[in-house]
């Protein structure tokens, strides 16, 4: 039995989005509730590339899916057993496997990079591309996305970047900012539940659907963030007042009094939190004092060393030479 990682790199699999799992990170109530309704559907993809696998800790590794179609897009190849050749003179991609569906199609523009949870699973029954035309899809998807992206093509959209290795160098500089945003706020990522059983679907699935999904779920995290964002300024936008000789009016708007000086003579009562920052600087300057004073010792211990260094090499000329030679220094 044949166990490996799930998925399988070039396997064809049955992809469902998980929603719950995908907002898990959030931990959002809300968020999850509104997951929790939704009822996703199933698709097929093959697996195009492994992004995220090394971590053997992860409860999930990322991959790149690429979505096979019932219908031709304008930019497409036929899978096995439909023969005919694509536009251009390509021919149809191999499988190790006839796949269960009259027609099936890889369109350029619809991949997705998503999470799956890890583990060993048999793939002995699983439909593969064959090894050559892995390759051979490759190039064929990096010169349909070359092409896409130098049209404008608004389907350029629905590809992940990750997925086919494109240069990052075409994103603008605020989309830039953007991203490193990002990359503070929780994965989220879309998590999916994978089978290598195609047999599952009587009939392919339009993989549009997948997108739609991906939408919901991505509207779900934005506007999870944005009430998490308020919080922040609410909390940072509470009431503050000056203390001045004058009166001070609060943000509130409550009645403004005017504020009583302290009497010098009054002893001050130190909070807590002072008394552990002043023994905190006081412990820093006293660590500091012993350091230069170690510091200074040593140098001291060298110094003499090094006296004592040079007269033993005064005695020892004075030995073998018979003269009085200069003192150095």
């Amino acid at each position: 039995m044949p166990l490996s990682l799930t998925p399988a790199l070039a396997a064809f699999v049955v992809v469902v989005i998980d929603p719950v799992a995908t907002v898990a990170a959030l931990k959002d109530p809300l968020a999850t509730a509104a997951a929790t309704k939704m009822v996703p559907r199933k698709y097929v993809g093959y697996v195009s590339r492994a992004i995220d696998v090394f971590d053997w800790k992860a409860p999930y590794h990322t991959y790149a899916i690429q979505f096979t179609s019932p219908v031709p897009a304008d930019i497409c190849m036929p899978v096995s057993p439909q023969a005919a050749p694509r536009l251009g003179g390509h021919q149809a991609l191999r499988t190790t496997m006839p796949l269960p569906w009259a027609a099936a199609h890889q369109p350029s523009c619809m991949c997705s990079t998503v999470r799956v949870p890890v583990r060993l699973e048999d793939h002995s029954a699983a439909t593969f591309l064959t090894p050559t035309d892995v390759m051979r899809h490759r190039r064929i998807l990096a010169d349909d996305m070359a092409l896409l992206r130098r049209a404008g093509s608004a389907d350029f959209d629905l590809c992940d970047l990750e997925c086919d290795g494109l240069n990052l160098a075409h994103v603008s500089e605020e989309q830039d900012v953007d991203m490193a945003m990002e990359i503070q706020l929780p994965d989220t990522k879309i998590v999916v539940d994978l089978s290598y059983d195609l047999s599952e679907l009587d009939e392919l699935p339009d993989p549009s659907g997948f997108f739609e999904e991906k939408r919901q779920l991505q509207e779900l995290v934005a506007k999870s963030i944005s009430r998490k964002d308020e919080c922040v300024v609410e909390i940072s936008t509470e009431p503050v007042a000056v203390v001045e000789d004058v009166p001070v009016r609060l943000m509130d708007s409550q009645e403004a009094k005017p504020l009583t000086r302290i009497d010098p003579k009054t002893p001050y009562q130190w909070s807590r939190r002072e008394h552990l920052s002043i023994s905190g600087y006081l412990f820093n300057i006293g660590v500091l004092l012993s350091v230069v004073g170690e510091v200074a010792a040593r140098t001291e211990r060298l110094s003499a060393a090094l006296m004592h260094m040079e007269e033993e090499g005064v005695k020892f000329l004075q030995r073998w030479s018979g003269t009085v030679p200069v003192r150095f220094g």
